[in-house]
């Protein structure tokens, strides 16, 4: 399972992501770099299984 996390990852930025980051970069005015590091977070914490957890009554 974790290498199949860590090949999504790879191929998820390598082509989908990569190409985006100049603009991204450029909208935020921040450097590539850095908007590549958010990115790959923001990627990592989809693939967690549950991207956009509930609230359950306790």
């Amino acid at each position: 399972m974790l290498i199949q996390l860590v090949f999504l990852l790879m191929g998820a930025e390598l082509f989908v992501a990569s190409p985006l980051l100049p603009p991204i970069a450029g909208d935020f005015g921040t450097s590539i770099a850095a908007t590549a590091w958010v990115v790959t977070a923001f990627l990592g914490w989809l693939t967690r299984g549950d991207p956009w957890p509930t609230m359950s009554p306790a």
